[in-house]
């Protein structure tokens, strides 16, 4: 049973490949150079010896980024739980304002904000002293 399409012979030996031809010399170097290391056992467990060198090579350098990445998110988580810490007593502080003038007065009068003052404040009788720190 036989087909005849027209083109498809032209097309054909488009696609064959053309006759052998000889390597150019640097080809035929590596080609034997190749053929040779594949040939020997010594160079195959060479070549083993080196691949298993480079994937640990590869697998230190690919964990020591991994190091530095999970340094850096620390870091990082580092730096939020202050900003974090700084706005949290902003907002007690803001809790604990006067809501008004009146308020404000009497605070101000019972000596209110004092009470509320950060540490190594000490009040004495009317007036405020900041307290030394111990020395050892």
């Amino acid at each position: 049973m036989a087909f005849h399409l027209q083109g498809v012979s032209s097309s054909i030996r488009l696609l064959r490949w053309p006759a052998a031809r000889q390597l150019a010399p640097g080809a035929a170097v590596i080609g034997t150079l190749l053929g040779r290391i594949a040939a020997s056992p010594w160079m195959r467990a060479a070549l083993r010896f080196g691949a298993i060198v480079l994937a640990v090579l590869l697998f230190l350098l690919a964990l020591r980024r991994t190091g530095e990445r999970a340094g850096r998110l620390a870091e990082r988580l580092e730096t939020t739980e202050k900003a974090n810490d700084v706005k949290r007593r902003m907002l007690e502080a803001a809790a604990r304002r006067p809501r008004d003038h009146h308020e404000l007065v009497e605070r101000l009068r019972d000596g209110g904000f004092l009470r509320r003052a950060a540490p190594g404040i000490v009040r004495l009788g009317s007036r405020a002293v900041r307290q030394s720190p111990a020395r050892n």
